[in-house]
């Protein structure tokens, strides 16, 4: 085995990126065209390909990533995603209300098994892939090779769930009741009850990020009088007396010493580091 004493230099290719962003633009705009033409004939279909393409670049400008969000937050105590999340929920959520009480009738799932088994095996599932859902989409083109096998092997899942679920599902979801929110708290009860939840989220968030990981505190500098009034000379354990000296004009800085011993046949040497 080999030390790596110092990493390698990067290399950079300006020619080669450019030639690249070239042929990207030329694919985005392919692709809104192609959305484009497709409207004028199936406008759903048309619609669905340019909310996916504005859907992609806002995931990967933004690097959107729930796994992040919730990792950040314990390892970090990075919060920026997590409150991000927060609110687009929040106002996802007003989006939502806006249609129901346009008459859209509303999407009411199962409350089963499936969502705790789903969940735990999305959890378990995004912590050893390294991303979610999103993340791994926007990682994949931007041609992180470890996620093109994490979607791989989110296609491979999907299909086997896809394949078996005609026997699964009445034990882990058809055959429990559809709870239906809006039927509960109705319409602006369920905006209410949302909105609350979403709050005491955020102040957990909040509150995780200044008490677990405090910003530091910095100490005030000294002033240039009293660095001059402690600017003289200094006992050092080992080699006695030593003057620590100060240059600048408008302030006094304070030099380190770094002392270095060398075994030589005239005895030792010292070493001073600015």
């Amino acid at each position: 085995m080999q030390k790596v004493s110092q990493p390698s230099p990067l290399t950079q290719k300006p020619d080669q990126a450019r030639r690249r962003f070239r042929l990207g633009m030329v694919v985005f705009f392919a692709m809104i065209a192609w959305g484009l033409l497709t409207a004028a004939d199936r406008p759903k279909l048309g619609l669905a390909l340019l909310f996916g393409v504005g859907f992609g670049l806002l995931i990967e400008r933004a690097q959107i990533c729930f796994t992040s969000a919730f990792r950040d937050m314990w390892i970090t105590g990075r919060t920026n995603m997590a409150k991000a999340i927060i609110f687009g929920m929040a106002a996802s959520a007003i989006g939502i209300f806006s249609y129901v009480q346009l008459g859209m009738e509303p999407k009411i799932m199962w409350a089963g098994p499936n969502a705790v088994i789903g969940g735990l095996l999305f959890g378990f599932g995004i912590v050893l892939a390294g991303g979610c859902e999103t993340g791994w989409m926007y990682r994949a083109v931007e041609g992180q090779v470890h996620y093109w096998w994490v979607g791989l092997g989110n296609v491979i899942g999907s299909t086997i769930l896809a394949y078996y679920w005609d026997g699964l599902s009445p034990a882990l979801a058809t055959s429990w009741d559809k709870i239906n929110l809006l039927a509960t708290f109705g319409p602006f009860g369920g905006l209410l009850v949302t909105y609350l939840l979403l709050l005491i989220a955020l102040i957990l968030v909040i509150g995780w990020e200044k008490t677990v990981f405090p910003p530091p505190v910095l100490s005030p500098p000294r002033p240039l009088r009293k660095a001059h009034e402690n600017s003289g000379p200094r006992l050092s354990p080992r080699y006695g007396w030593r003057t620590l000296p100060l240059s600048g004009h408008r302030h006094a800085r304070s030099h380190a010493f770094a002392e270095e011993r060398r075994d030589s046949g005239s005895g030792q040497r010292l070493s001073a580091v600015d």
